[in-house]
């Protein structure tokens, strides 16, 4: 069962942590935080008469770490983000915390796929930038080494295709084999690259699963000239 009150105390004892290190003049405060297992990143934003200013603050995190557990709700997960904005003028608290937006920070995929088995998360509840990030976490390092080789072949292959030269979404396979390749327009089509640079072309009817399903199997050619 989820502990309102232990939630607000944390809040409360956030805000108070912010407010000891406002300067003189303070008229508000706006802080941010992002967190994933194992990496945390905050910003405090202080309004004051002469304008915004950002100041250094580290003890906030002690609460916004404790806070994070105190509302994990089983099968939805926790937040990875967190807006905490205090007012001089009345003392009111506004918060805002994020389940499913990606947090701005920059952190290994394995503390992702760790954090999920810290929160669980139902299916649902999984948005996809999360899903492909767990997969990423077991992503061979010498895969990653190569993934711009793997996506010249793919973007010479998109060249000779009729259609718009519309950009490529890159984005890793599951269990290292290989990356996935979609050209950002209708009918696009994808593009399933083995690390030996064998691929698979898939229509845009066709899903992500029902490709990977065939790559899976050995459905693939060499380009020419390899």
């Amino acid at each position: 069962m989820i502990d309102m009150q232990e939630q607000a105390r944390l809040v409360t004892e956030a805000a108070r942590s912010l407010v000891e290190v406002a300067p003189e003049g303070w008229t508000a405060l706006h802080y941010t935080a992002h967190m994933v297992r194992g990496e945390q990143r905050s910003r405090l934003w202080v309004d004051l008469p002469e304008g915004r200013k950002g100041i250094h603050e580290r003890d906030t995190m002690v609460y916004m770490r404790q806070l994070r557990t105190a509302m994990y709700e089983p099968g939805k997960g926790t937040f990875y983000s967190a807006k905490i904005d205090v007012t001089a003028a009345d003392g009111s608290v506004q918060t805002h915390f994020e389940y499913d937006e990606e947090p701005q920070i920059e952190v290994h995929p394995a503390q992702f796929a760790a954090d999920l088995e810290q929160f669980p998360r139902d299916d649902e509840h999984i948005p996809a930038w999360l899903r492909q990030r767990v997969s990423e976490a077991d992503t061979p390092p010498e895969l990653w080494a190569i993934i711009p080789d793997l996506e010249d072949v793919g973007n010479e292959l998109f060249a000779r295709m009729p259609g718009d030269a519309a950009p490529t979404e890159t984005s890793m396979l599951p269990d290292g084999l290989g990356i996935l390749m979609a050209r950002q327009s209708r009918g696009g089509g994808k593009l399933f690259i083995a690390p030996d640079r064998s691929l698979m072309f898939s229509p845009s009817a066709e899903s992500v699963e029902q490709g990977l399903e065939r790559f899976r199997a050995g459905e693939r050619w060499q380009p020419a000239g390899e």
